[in-house]
Parts: structure tokens; sequence; C-alpha cells
């Protein structure tokens, strides 16, 4: 693992507050810049589930299928007992995360997908400094790095519930692999000691991203198929290049909200909400939201309601576990 040292003077960009950011600035606003957090987050839902299946994944991959299921029903009990209210919720989704695992292994096995795959290097933390920026970096928590033996060449792989494959056709303007990929490409450009021992000989090698999305059923005699998919996307050299310049720009625009924020302009104005039918799933503040604009006593609920935290403690954690 990276040895990073998260100090306060070094501004760090992920790919999801960039995303954030673009998305909804009330949003960023909220959770980025105010380091805001819901209190009382479901142990069920759609982010529980993804969160649930992506553990399961890498577990099993790594230390075998049934180490990760056995992880995925300890971890679901250790919820339940702490979250009752929550246990029958936790209990279907654990059931759902079981059925589509399972049936992952059955599609691999008859497909080869896994065959064609050495797995190089998982969950590894990188940081860069941002070119042009001083006192800026650039952030993030690698998915698997894997060699795909039947073309030799190295791809991220990311793992992606779904509904259905509709969004098969936009995973090329996906950002979040490009980030990796340009983090890797800056490393290899300017300091390449500090990346992982795995990661240095592929630094430079390593040409898109593998998307291996499952959807969110139980395969059962109505549901039809394909459940399963690997979609590989590859990005040349003057992707990563644009995608640079793109995000230079996007930092420049955050880092400029900021100050505009401190010197006292009205965050309800300059940080204005983006709202769309996705705020229902993907956004933890979409009760709230609106209170920013009606006159309620919005910071009231906000204290009763959120709790403050680092944006990257889950970088945080992980650093601070080494190898374990």
């Amino acid at each position: 693992m990276t040895d990073l040292t998260f100090d306060s003077a070094t501004r760090r960009f992920t790919n999801s507050e960039l995303k954030t950011f673009k998305r909804c600035r009330r949003k960023w606003w909220l959770g980025s810049y105010r380091g805001l957090r819901w209190q009382y987050e479901p142990r069920s839902g759609a982010r529980a589930i993804g969160t649930r299946l992506h553990k399961v994944m890498e577990t099993g991959h790594k230390h075998g299928w049934q180490v990760g299921l056995d992880e995925l029903e300890h971890d679901a009990a250790e919820d339940s007992a702490y979250y009752p209210e929550q246990a029958v919720d936790i209990q279907k989704d654990v059931e759902l995360v079981r059925a589509m695992v399972e049936g992952y292994i059955e599609w691999s096995a008859e497909e080869g997908a896994d065959e064609d795959l050495e797995i190089l290097a998982a969950e590894e933390i990188v940081e860069v400094p941002m070119p042009g920026m001083p006192g800026v970096s650039l952030l993030g928590k690698l998915d698997e790095l894997v060699f795909k033996k039947s073309e030799r060449a190295v791809f991220f792989r990311d793992w992606k519930t779904v509904g259905d494959f509709s969004r098969t056709s936009l995973l090329h303007m996906d950002e979040q692999m490009l980030h990796y990929m340009l983090i890797l490409r800056l490393l290899a450009n300017t300091n390449l000691d500090k990346l992982p021992e795995a990661l240095r000989e592929h630094a430079t090698t390593t040409v898109g991203a593998i998307y291996a999305q499952m959807r969110k059923v139980k395969r059962t005699a109505r549901a039809k198929p394909p459940f399963y998919q690997h979609t590989t996307v590859r990005h040349n050299d003057e992707t990563i290049t644009n995608y640079f310049n793109r995000v230079w720009y996007e930092i420049r625009d955050v880092l400029e909200l900021e100050q505009r924020i401190a010197d006292g302009e009205d965050p309800r104005f300059v940080a204005y909400p983006s709202p769309t039918r996705d705020c229902s799933w993907d956004c933890d503040f979409k009760t709230v939201c609106p209170m920013f604009d009606d006159g309620s006593d919005v910071e009231t609920v906000l204290s009763a309601q959120y709790e403050v935290a680092s944006p990257l403690e889950r970088y945080d954690e992980q650093v601070s576990k080494g190898d374990e």
C-alpha cells in the first residue's frame, strides 16, 4: 500500500467529488465542502446492495467464493443486530446479492470470463500532485487491475449493479477509470516510487477498463436473461490528455467557488441545486434540499440528522490500517 500522509495543507480531489460537483453543486456544498453525512445511513437499499456485492466479488476473487459469501452473511448479521428495525430488508438484500453472485459464478464458468483474467492488484490508494496547481492533488482508490490474457493487455475492472444494460453504450464516457489512468500516467512521469510496487510495471500500459455488469435480479423463471455482461472500453493517450485538461478546469471552478463562499457569497445561490429524478436514490440530502429555499429552519434539521465527517474518511481508514 502507498505510504500516504493526509496533511491538511493539500487539497485533494477524487473523481467522486468532481462528479458530484458537476452533477449538483448543492450536494457538493453539503457533502464535500461542509463534510455532512447522514447519521442513520440505511443498511439496505440500492447503495447497500452495491457495497455488499462489491465486497463479495473482491473477496471471492482473492480468497475463494465461499469466503466471500460467508463474509456477506457475517456482515449482514452484524448489521441486523445493530439495526434491528432494518433486519428484514437487510436479509432481502443479502438473498439478492447471494443469488447474483452464485449466478455470476455459474455464468463465468460457462463463458470463461474469469479464466481470461489475472488479477494484478486491487483497492490500492494512490495520490499525485496536480501539475500547474500548487497544493492540489488527485486521489484515487483503484479498483481491480487485471491482465487480459487473450489480448495481452492490462485493464481496470469495475463491478456495477444495474437494473438492465441500457447504459452500456455510455460506458466509454465514464470518467472514473479515466481518473485512475490519469493518476497512473502522472505518477509514472513524476515519481514512480510513489506507486505500489504491483502497479509500477503497468503505470503506462493500462489501456482501459472492463465493466462487469450484474443485473439486480434473482434469475427466477420469469426473469429474462442476459443477467451478466463484461464490456471492454479502451482509452487512448489523447483521451487521457484531454481528460487531464478538463479536470484542470473543473478543479479551478471548484476552488473559485470555495473562495466565493469563503468571501461571504450565499451558498444557496452560488452552490445551486440541480434536481433530477435521480435525486430519489443518489442523494442523501433530498429531503432537506428544498428547505434551503422555503424558509424552513434547515440548519436545525441538519444538526439533528447529519454529522460532520471527512469526505476522505474511507481513504484515511485504509491508510491507517496499513497492509492489514
